[in-house]
């Protein structure tokens, strides 16, 4: 397997653009990923970084659209992905196709959710702290986010086919594949079933998916399944993320979490020839970095070490 570690781990150690890529090469990863948008983390200094490392740029990532990003205001329902908000969202993400193949990366992802949605999932998960349903009023939260998203989904798909649609000229011309992940929480977008048509919509294009197995299975435990998509479109998954969750706090080493350890599995034995970004927070020192490739790269040669699937 190709296993990418993420600037995510390195920025908050970084005093600038070299130590943020330079830390991860002593890591001695196959490749990076360079999370742009992320609070310390600069897209042109750490270009320009790893491009005087001669690092292997697999993926370079294209932030939710936000205004406090793109517009520098918050107008009402400012994070709908739409006019102002998309325009300058498509061009912040022609900016890094190009940064993309500067550096000789194969990958673009982009979160075609908003920043208000990532927001609003924070309300309902302050409504379920243990990011199950349990009871009737749990159930009946999920209930009124199902019904919420399902109101916005046909515009949300407009949308982000719009937005895919301005970037193929320039993905094709510079020969970089597009990729999104699905939702991190009930409200977000997309949904596995949002993403099968935007799949059959750009048949044919360099366009995918990028699978995140902690946001798949907090989906379920909340009793949705974006999982289904690993069967329906097998052939468009490009990569995948790996990392655990405790609750709703994501970015811990695998193994260190709740996370369904079969989901694990499934993922990194079924795609084991697709780039693997681990993507754990920078408070997680080397040894447990180190001890995290082990383990995914234990699970997807079915090496697996002893006890793993215990309890």
């Amino acid at each position: 397997m190709t296993w990418v570690l993420s600037t995510r781990w390195s920025k908050a150690r970084a005093g600038d653009g070299d130590a943020l890529i330079g830390l991860l090469i002593e890591r001695r990863p196959e490749g990076i990923e360079i999370a742009a948008g992320l609070p310390g983390v600069d897209l042109r200094q750490a270009m320009e970084a790893a491009r005087r490392a001669r690092a292997a740029v697999i993926s370079v990532c294209v932030p939710a659209p936000c205004p406090r990003l793109l517009a520098g205001e918050r107008p009402p329902e400012a994070l709908d992905p739409d006019a102002g908000i998309r325009a300058a969202f498509l061009g912040l993400a022609r900016r890094t196709i190009e940064v993309a193949h500067e550096l000789e990366s194969r990958f673009v992802v982009l979160a075609l959710t908003s920043a208000l949605r990532r927001e609003q999932d924070e309300t309902v998960a302050e409504a379920l702290p243990v990011a199950r349903a349990v009871d009737e009023r749990e159930r009946a939260i999920v209930r009124a986010a199902s019904a919420w998203r399902a109101r916005r989904s046909i515009r949300d798909l407009d949308s982000a086919k719009r937005v895919i649609e301005g970037l193929l000229d320039a993905a094709q011309e510079y020969g970089i594949r597009l990729a999104f992940p699905l939702r991190s929480g009930l409200l977000g977008f997309p949904s596995a079933t949002e993403a099968a048509e935007i799949l059959r919509e750009f048949r044919g294009a360099p366009v995918g998916i990028w699978f995140d197995a902690v946001s798949a299975g907090l989906i379920e435990r909340l009793g949705e399944n974006d999982r289904e998509i690993l069967d329906t479109f097998e052939e468009r998954i490009e990569g995948t993320r790996i990392h655990d969750l405790r609750g709703w706090t994501r970015h811990l080493p695998p193994g260190e979490g709740e996370l369904d350890r079969e989901l694990e599995a499934t993922v990194l034995s079924r795609f084991h020839r697709k780039p693997c970004v681990l993507d754990i927070s920078g408070e997680w020192d080397e040894t447990a970095l180190d001890g995290a490739r082990h383990r995914i790269e234990s699970i997807a040669l079915d090496r697996r070490p002893p006890g793993l699937y215990a309890g």
